[in-house]
């Protein structure tokens, strides 16, 4: 679902392995009042044998909150770093695995 006042910058779904792929989705706030405050919305996911196992989420829930597991920094608001600090959390959980 496409948050509200945004528009999609990319949306990827990433095998990595048999039983595991990297879901990256983001958008750009196209208004950014007072509620909508970040410049980007993001939701990025390693899903493993069918569990979340890695989410930055900053995109508010239904009821307005933020509902966060293992997120990036709040204050990160340009792209490659996003990716690089997500990158760098799956590439970590994928050498604690081995």
């Amino acid at each position: 679902m496409k948050p509200e006042n945004t528009e999609e910058l990319f949306n990827a779904h990433l095998k990595q392995g048999e039983q595991a792929f990297v879901q990256l989705r983001v958008w750009r706030v196209i208004d950014t009042t007072a509620e909508h405050h970040a410049h980007l919305r993001y939701r990025l996911a390693l899903i493993v044998g069918g569990v979340c196992v890695l989410h930055f989420n900053n995109a508010p829930d239904k009821k307005g909150s933020r509902d966060r597991l293992n997120t990036a920094a709040d204050s990160i608001q340009d792209i490659p770093a996003l990716l690089t600090e997500f990158w760098q959390r799956v590439d970590d959980y994928h050498g604690e695995k081995q």
